[in-house]
């Protein structure tokens, strides 16, 4: 192919980071169980960490994503008969504002040409409560 032409129409993407992919990722949990009489008290912790990516394959600035630090909490009690089990969990305890992807495509905004940028972040702090019964009987 003519240098000229192959100028035009490809572009060389040796060395661009993947799409979406960080290059350092880690997760940590650990768990301590107290056993009662009436049934097992489990506190769960868990850290993550995502490091920067480009949400888009040329990594143009807008396409990056910060790292980022999460940290989620679960206390659990399951009877002792297995019928039925209760937690409380808190996501994302630090309550941080994380960015899952951005990107400048006017298809996705409905801005157009005009400062089309989109960034979707992550959910803030989140709390909850869940409640399992087991009609079948205990849990195997």
């Amino acid at each position: 192919m003519d240098s000229e032409i192959r100028a035009l129409y490809c572009l060389e993407v040796d060395g661009f980071e993947l799409q979406g992919i960080p290059e350092h990722k880690a997760s940590l949990w650990a768990t301590y169980d107290w056993y009662l009489g009436r049934g097992t008290l489990s506190l769960l912790g868990s850290y993550s960490y995502t490091g920067e990516y480009s949400t888009n394959a040329f990594n143009r600035p807008w396409d990056w994503v910060p790292e980022r630090h999460r940290l989620d909490t679960r206390l659990t009690f399951r009877e002792a008969t297995g019928r039925w089990e209760a937690s409380l969990f808190v996501d994302n305890v630090l309550d941080k504002t994380y960015i899952r992807t951005a990107d400048m495509n006017m298809r996705l905004t409905g801005y157009g040409s005009n400062w089309p940028q989109r960034v979707v972040a992550l959910y803030p702090r989140y709390w909850g409560l869940e409640f399992t019964y087991n009609m079948g009987g205990a849990a195997q």
